[in-house]
């Protein structure tokens, strides 16, 4: 009876240590959450899996943040209905539609159509650091510029929410 016991402890202990490893040590977690979900984005890309697109990228989230960079902040010290502020909301109002069309797993998906992706070369080049334990950013030097991708995550899963576009690209898409 004892050593059944015992076995029945060292079973339920293996059985606890396994399930709260990962909780116990998050650190290799953490530092390659962002890695695994970018490789999953890249082979969606690959695949033409709109619906993988979907799990690893917050559309929503991007659009928004997305926006935000090409529209700027609203003028300062213009009123509420003058030319200024009246144009700056018109084109939030038509940046944002583009943005619902142009930025969604079926689009990302028909642009990408055989794209290659070098997930070896991306590795190699990009830098990731943590801004906090729930969102990192990976640094992607491409054409002599650096895209910064942020990733937030949920739980145990991170998805991208944001392409953060470099100021020279983004002065000439500027609304």
């Amino acid at each position: 009876m004892c050593s059944r016991m015992r076995c029945l402890c060292g079973l339920l202990f293996a059985t606890v240590l396994a399930g709260v490893g990962p909780l116990a040590f998050p650190q290799a977690n953490v530092e390659e959450g962002p890695w695994h979900a970018l490789r999953g984005v890249f082979s969606a890309i690959e695949q033409q899996d709109a619906a993988a697109l979907a799990r690893g990228i917050d559309f929503a989230r991007l659009r928004v943040n997305l926006s935000a960079q090409l529209l700027g902040k609203p003028p300062e010290n213009a009123s509420w209905m003058s030319a200024e502020s009246l144009s700056w909301q018109a084109g939030r109002v038509v940046l944002e539609g583009a943005l619902a069309v142009l930025v969604t797993p079926e689009m990302l998906r028909e642009q990408s159509a055989g794209a290659t992706l070098d997930w070896n070369a991306f590795r190699a080049h990009a830098r990731l650091r943590f801004v906090d334990p729930d969102l990192a950013v990976v640094a992607m030097p491409e054409a002599g510029q650096i895209y910064d991708i942020a990733l937030a995550r949920a739980g145990p899963e991170w998805r991208i929410v944001d392409v953060v576009i470099p100021d020279a690209l983004r002065a000439q898409y500027r609304c």
